[in-house]
């Protein structure tokens, strides 16, 4: 076992993709053989995670590696002083972030593979190198090319310190690609691309954490994707590698960029706590209107009546639901005494107006979305329950007051589970928060019944963009399309939520297109919507304003 210091840190370690990926491939296959390019034989952790999970897979290994000493950095040039000392010190004040770029011996991978020159027939040959190392190598070295990581969006940013260009550029979002270069796409074919949100402030590592976790498992992924259904299903999910920004020209920030930096994110930092002196508070409630979109989809929330909310509570995740002619609404309920949600309902009386609010479902740790359904002659509840780390399915046993865990779904972390049932088949959207800390990615299952196993779909994970990965309600219907609605969260969390068209569902393939989004006006004050749903006549939304906490009693 490795010192403490070397071991993969927990931070990168996705447990859903190693246990669908690791051991499950076709063992008639031959492995894949993999080469590695390196700076020397200590790699950042992330880097260090690929290299410990293609250790333990069944499907590739190792066959060759490469070491070419890093260029001097122009970190030491005398027009990066101020970064020099800066980083150093973000680094100190990253915490988690520093654990994932840590320099970690990796004699226990690579100590007995043969060096690269001696080693032909190469399947892939990863790159593990600094961005800036020189083009020494191409997608000729291995069948299926060159793949590496870029921690920053390359269409839009050139190679530099991850994440901190996104931070002084105020970008809501901050990108990660694995991309190829191949023989027959040497400017790179985009393999993956996952799109976090932005964490603003000083110290630039937090905004590492979200994207570089997230995109730990891209390669276990796509080498097993390769493994088992060859390189065509591959490419058949890759784009074409934009144009990248000034690809080998080292942008380590300039003394007046590191200013300016630091300038900005300090008055941001005041203006925070001077916002934060008056006790604001982010406060969730729940809305109402007559059915007014129709078959269209709902493009503002004009003509909404507030739900009065319980002294002391937020209401959000509004879902209804029709049962033997009654309306009822369903709700995630917070008390700010203790911040955990619990579930409630209360019926929709022919006015709109809500009767009183009872809770339905407390399990002592948080429960959010309340996803309610029939199938057959039940009524059954997939609510929202990551804190607990799986996905839980619950019967009404007296509804709509009283319920009853039915069964484990899904033995992983995950939030905001919906079900679309067509043509016999049930089709799960989840979407998963493994590793806790990476960026969300939208995952989609299948099944026979309602109680039958998941199997993930060939195409997942669906989504991995921030703007459209977490599910904002049910499965809609509008004008014979099929629409799947999730929250854009960049801008921060449940700014607004965007449709997307369904365009193909089938067993082995998964499709869809943004058609429309729901985006708080700028004169609404409001800051968010991210839940949308409609039954029986009507329309609910959630919406969150800041407000002072002294103008909601807990």
């Amino acid at each position: 076992m490795p010192p403490e210091n070397q071991a993969i840190p927990e931070i990168l370690r996705g447990y859903f993709w190693e246990s669908v990926c690791l051991n499950s491939s076709d063992t008639d296959r031959t492995p894949l053989r993999i080469g590695v390019l390196a700076n020397g034989m200590h790699l950042p952790a992330c880097f260090a995670a690929v290299l410990d999970q293609i250790s333990r897979c069944n499907f590739a290994r190792i066959a060759a590696v490469a070491f070419e000493p890093s260029a001097l950095s122009a970190e030491t040039s005398t027009g990066a002083i101020a970064w020099s000392q800066f980083s150093r010190l973000a680094e100190q004040k990253s915490g988690e972030a520093a654990e994932i770029f840590r320099p970690i011996d990796c004699t226990r991978w690579l100590a007995d593979v043969s060096n690269f020159t001696e080693v032909g027939d190469l399947d892939v040959l990863l790159d593990f190198r600094k961005e800036t190392a020189p083009d020494t190598f191409d997608g000729s070295f291995a069948r299926y090319g060159l793949w590496r990581y870029r921690y920053r969006d390359t269409e839009r940013y050139p190679p530099g310190p991850p994440y901190f260009q996104e931070i002084y550029a105020n970008d809501p979002c901050s990108a990660v690609t694995l991309e190829a270069l191949t023989t027959e796409a040497p400017e790179g074919l985009i393999l993956h691309k996952l799109v976090a949100s932005s964490v603003m402030g000083m110290w630039y590592g937090q905004n590492q954490i979200g994207p570089v976790v997230g995109a730990a498992d891209m390669m276990l992924c796509s080498l097993h994707r390769l493994h088992e259904k060859g390189w065509d299903a591959v490419k058949a999910r890759s784009a074409p590698a934009p144009g990248s920004v000034n690809r080998r020209v080292n942008s380590t920030p300039g003394n007046i960029t590191v200013a300016a930096y630091v300038a900005h994110r300090a008055a941001a930092s005041v203006s925070a706590r001077i916002q934060n002196s008056k006790r604001p508070i982010y406060h969730w409630r729940s809305a109402i209107r007559p059915d007014r979109s129709g078959e269209d989809l709902p493009d503002s929330v004009e003509g909404i009546n507030e739900i009065a909310t319980p002294v002391g509570t937020a209401l959000a995740d509004p879902f209804l639901l029709t049962h033997k002619g009654r309306l009822w609404l369903f709700v995630e309920q917070v008390f700010y005494h203790d911040r955990v949600g619990r579930l409630a309902c209360a019926e929709i009386r022919s006015d709109g107006t809500p009767g009183e609010f009872t809770t339905i479902l407390d399990t002592g740790s948080h429960l959010s979305f309340p996803f309610v359904f029939e199938d057959g002659d039940s009524v059954f509840m997939i609510p929202e329950s990551s804190a607990a780390g799986k996905v839980w399915l619950y019967r009404a046993v007296d509804f709509p007051y009283v319920w009853k865990m039915e069964k484990m779904l899904f033995p992983y972390a995950a939030v905001d589970t919906t079900l679309h049932v067509q043509d016999g088949v049930y089709w799960f959207f989840t979407c998963l928060a493994d590793p806790p800390l990476g960026a969300k990615m939208a995952l989609l299952f299948r099944s026979d019944s309602l109680f039958g196993q998941w199997i993930p779909h060939e195409a997942n994970p669906i989504s991995s963009d921030i703007r459209y990965a977490r599910s904002s309600g049910r499965i809609l219907r509008s004008h014979g399309r099929l629409i799947r609605q999730a929250q854009d969260g960049a801008l921060r969390y449940g700014h607004a939520i965007r449709f997307s068209q369904i365009t193909k569902l089938t067993p082995s393939a998964y499709e869809e297109a943004p058609v429309s989004a729901l985006i708080p006006e700028d004169n609404s004050g409001m800051l968010g919507i991210h839940t949308y749903d409609r039954a029986g006549g009507f329309e609910v939304f959630d919406y969150v304003q800041q407000e002072p906490i002294r103008g909601i009693a807990i």
